[in-house]
């Protein structure tokens, strides 16, 4: 799909849209977010790492901040958390 110069798409428009037209269901998606930072929240960490991907948190706020993708690094700190790979 090419891109149309000068016509911005904000992150809010662009949520709606995948709500409401494709039908994908945000609240599920938020559960699972939830459901892959929850260890390292409840430890206090300022990042997760989970399945390659590095999740930003805020757990003062107990806010996911961002999140970054395999190969983008967030600044390390000694509250990060990885969480444990799978024996399987």
């Amino acid at each position: 799909m090419s891109e149309v110069k000068g016509i911005s798409v904000p992150d809010h428009a662009l949520l709606r849209y995948m709500e409401k037209v494709e039908g994908r269901d945000l609240g599920a998606l938020r559960n699972e977010i939830r459901d892959r930072v929850r260890r390292g929240m409840e430890a206090g960490a300022r990042h997760v790492v989970v399945d390659g991907f590095t999740f930003v948190l805020n757990p003062a706020e107990r806010v996911v901040v961002t999140v970054m993708s395999h190969g983008r690094t967030a600044r390390r700190s000694p509250r990060d958390f990885r969480e444990p790979k799978d024996d399987a």
